[in-house]
């Protein structure tokens, strides 16, 4: 377990509310899940919004929420964990002037390691429970450093930034837990021009991955371990043999990778983008999607692979005139080779509609956000955004109606509470969700647990990470912990 301590903030405001009134002796329950409120209170008992940023499978919920006065404004935010119904803060971020964030953590790993970079001393730090570190840098990091990306082991990746040619510059940079140094990461050995990095994700045996300007005009999708880079191939290539842009943005634990790539036709022209899958030795696939043009146009994307290999993601919808009716969730199953629509809450009169997926596990549970349409006689009316799930082999059905009404309650609240979007599951069926109704500054950040199963399961076993618990990061801590304000992250 990592270590905890609580912010040096009034005692009300670390007030743990879960709202998981005991499950009734009824049968069958009509409810599939209960709410659980997770942020924290004013002094006055009024709930603030929350950023939820991991869920674990073990029950945690990582992020970040304000710490509200009396008079309702923002003191600081605390990065936090939640758990069995308690909400302990980790640490501090600092605020403006405004009360908006300065700083927010970029990642938080499973064993509750959070990183990301001061934008006002350009430095990248890592924290974990009462610990922090300014992360290390390399010697020729002329603008600074950020921490982006970081797994259950402790291995952090980042960006340094270096004076180039043409300017500042990113290049990759890599710590270890363990380790009291920085590594710069290597670039693609068909790289040509230095002109930036951004990761997206690294998984637990330490593969990351993410893009890098392989140009000053082209993007192309890479993956990286700790000694080696390379860049995954794309859908087409131009008349001049340059392949087009692409990105990675996830990784499952088997080293297989989704993103998006451009397409061109066989004359040269664009067909827009399309999700693809690449396979852990970079076998690319095309997942293409589920409407076109009558020209062939297009686009989807992927978000999301899970350790099958089912990818999740967003298509656009075209009607028979070429108009854009709206986004459209899908998902691509690896048992099928097919691409699905999960389909919508309903349509305006003229088709629009809008539905994503978000986050799936690994028994191919999806969940996202849909707007809702909802029609009284010949009036359509647009509800708005609502939480949406997909079992295996099924389409979006609202969330809402399946979460018992008792506990989608807050204390104070001038509204109803509606789920408007649903962006992590776990293995155990935990859904994190948001509502934008009944909080102070930011959404409401909610927990929806199976109903009538206790909030305490056991626990599932994640490694330890190294990283601020000692081992040879002790004297480098001791030389480079920063000064720390009332308000400083």
């Amino acid at each position: 377990m990592s270590p905890r301590f609580s912010v040096a903030v009034p005692v009300a405001l670390l007030v743990a509310v879960a709202f998981n009134p005991a499950a009734e002796a009824a049968d069958p329950p009509p409810y599939r899940y209960t709410a659980n409120y997770i942020g924290l209170l004013s002094p006055a008992g009024v709930p603030g919004g929350a950023t939820g940023m991991r869920l674990t499978d073990s029950g945690s919920v990582f992020g970040y929420a304000p710490v509200l006065t009396g008079s309702l404004t923002v003191a600081s935010y605390a990065a936090f964990e939640w758990k069995a119904g308690v909400i302990t803060p980790q640490f501090t971020l600092a605020v403006t002037g405004s009360g908006t964030l300065v700083s927010p953590p970029r990642d938080v790993s499973s064993t509750g390691v959070f990183v990301g970079y001061d934008t006002t001393t350009n430095t990248a730090w890592a924290r974990q429970g009462a610990t922090e570190q300014v992360l290390p840098t390399l010697p020729n990091t002329a603008a600074g450093t950020q921490a982006l990306q970081v797994n259950a082991a402790g291995t952090i990746v980042g960006v340094h930034f270096i004076q180039g040619p043409a300017g500042t510059i990113g290049e990759p940079i890599r710590w270890e837990s363990g380790s009291s140094t920085a590594t710069a990461m290597p670039m693609p050995t068909d790289f040509r021009t230095s002109s930036g990095v951004a990761f997206r994700d690294i998984n637990e045996t330490g593969v990351a991955v993410g893009l890098v300007n392989a140009s000053p005009t082209l993007q192309r999708a890479t993956v990286w371990d700790a000694t080696t880079a390379r860049f995954l191939p794309s859908l087409s290539t131009d008349f001049n043999g340059t392949p087009t842009r692409s990105d990675a943005v996830d990784v499952n634990e088997l080293g297989a990778l989704a993103g998006n790539s451009d397409l061109l036709a066989n004359n040269g022209t664009s067909l827009g983008r399309r999700a693809v899958a690449w396979s852990a030795d970079g076998v690319l696939t095309n997942l293409g999607t589920l409407s076109t043009r009558t020209d062939g146009i297009g686009s989807s994307d992927a978000v999301a692979i899970n350790e099958d290999g089912d990818v999740i993601g967003s298509f656009t919808q075209y009607s028979p005139g070429n108009a854009i009716l709206g986004g459209r969730g899908f998902i691509w199953e690896q048992a099928t080779g097919q691409m699905r629509a999960l389909g919508t809450l309903g349509a305006a009169a003229n088709g629009t509609a809008q539905s994503a997926a978000l986050g799936v596990n690994n028994q191919g549970l999806v969940v996202g956000s849909s707007t809702l349409y909802e029609q009284s006689g010949t009036i359509i009316r647009n509800r708005g955004a609502r939480a949406v799930i997909a079992d295996p082999g099924a389409g979006f059905v609202d969330l809402n109606p399946l979460v018992d009404p008792a506990s989608l309650t807050l204390p104070n609240a001038l509204q109803a509470v509606v789920l408007n979007s649903a962006f992590a599951v776990s293995d155990r069926g935990w859904i994190l969700a948001s509502s934008s109704t009944g909080c102070q500054f930011g959404n409401c950040l909610w927990l929806l647990t199976p109903y009538g199963e206790p909030l305490d399961p056991p626990v599932v076993p994640v490694p330890a990470a190294a990283w601020l618990l000692g081992s040879g990061l002790a004297v480098l801590l001791a030389r480079t912990r920063r000064r720390r304000g009332a308000a400083e992250a």
